[in-house]
């Protein structure tokens, strides 16, 4: 099976911005999940999906929501990796989308003191990246509020559930808004995913 679609990001339904940027960065076709999970985010549906490492499924759930950020409104999307090393991974990707398109991206992870994500909390932030813990912390502190935030991506839900965040995972959830579209992206569908 092949990883690349033949037919190119323009027939997914995706802003004119974000194919410039795509294009820019150097992403000419979409991969075969980009291919069907982009326009179902699109249509702002809850999501589930499995895709293997590499298969591109950090692009298949965000450019769809990264249509659809507001410059003027705060906090729009929240990502939630098991990991400090894909929480960076994922951040870095959206940071640089966010370079050509004009949004910020927050990474938070734990193993470093609460004090040293204030630099990033002084921007306005329209997308977050971050692991349970740390993102906890910031909402019971109040430092980042996620009762409006659109769109919530679980990535690597699987590992994530498995390894014990799934409490937290329900705890975040039930801070944010009930509207909130949901994204599970993962390598396998868990009885804990479902």
């Amino acid at each position: 099976m092949t990883t690349s679609s033949k037919k190119s990001f323009s027939h997914l339904g995706l802003k004119k911005e974000i194919l410039r940027a795509l294009d820019n960065l150097g992403f000419k076709t979409p991969t075969l999940v980009q291919e069907k999970i982009i326009p179902l985010v699109l249509e702002k549906k809850d999501v589930a999906f499995t895709a293997q490492t590499g298969s591109g499924k950090t692009l298949a759930y965000t450019l769809g929501l990264l249509s659809r950020i507001q410059p003027k409104q705060q906090i729009q999307v929240l990502i939630i990796t098991p990991t400090r090393e894909l929480c960076l991974q994922v951040g870095k990707e959206l940071e640089k989308l966010g370079a050509i398109l004009g949004f910020n991206t927050g990474i938070f992870y734990g193993g470093h003191e609460l004090i040293n994500d204030r630099q990033s909390l002084t921007k306005k932030l329209h997308v977050i990246v971050a692991t349970p813990g740390r993102l906890i912390q910031h909402i019971n502190f109040k430092t980042i509020k996620i009762g409006d935030v659109k769109a919530i991506v679980f990535d690597e839900s699987d590992q994530m559930f498995d390894n014990g965040f799934y409490q937290d995972c329900i705890y975040i959830l039930k801070r944010a808004s009930i509207q909130a579209q949901i994204i599970l992206s993962s390598a396998t569908i868990t009885s804990k995913v479902e």
